[in-house]
């Protein structure tokens, strides 16, 4: 999953560098892109504050990783087309309070995250072209 979607950020991001010019479409749909790498941060980050304490070591540690590595594609993706640091943080910060609501700062209400957001962020980790081409098709 990793490697697939950095190899395409990769590229893609060479295709920028390339251009150095983005039309609007592409932004726009660069824009939901991030805005859904942020929601999926947020949910592992949700995730691994909600693991139990007896659980093993190695779920943690994956827990970290994919929250890790979903905040790292948010930020590359929003610096690719001109966002600031302060934008992409307060965003972070309006899906995570989001999410809160959603599972009234309870734990015991993680599947409610789990229903909205797992099946699509596993998609787009996997396969982040495939959700840009998406929202270019709307």
């Amino acid at each position: 999953m990793k490697w697939a979607a950095i190899a395409f950020l990769m590229i893609s991001g060479s295709a920028f560098a390339q251009s150095n010019k983005l039309s609007e479409k592409e932004i726009t749909a660069w824009n939901s892109v991030q805005y859904e790498m942020t929601q999926c941060a947020a949910l592992w980050q949700f995730l691994r504050a909600c693991v139990p304490e007896n659980a093993k070591a190695e779920d943690v540690r994956h827990a970290e990783q994919v929250a890790k590595y979903f905040s790292e594609l948010a930020v590359t993706t929003g610096l690719r087309i001109g966002m600031t640091q302060d934008a992409m943080n307060s965003r972070l910060k309006m899906v995570m309070e989001d999410q809160a609501k959603l599972i009234e700062g309870k734990c015991v209400n993680f599947s409610s995250l789990a229903i909205r957001y797992l099946d699509r962020c596993k998609a787009l980790g996997e396969h982040p072209e495939t959700m840009f081409q998406e929202h270019m098709n709307k």
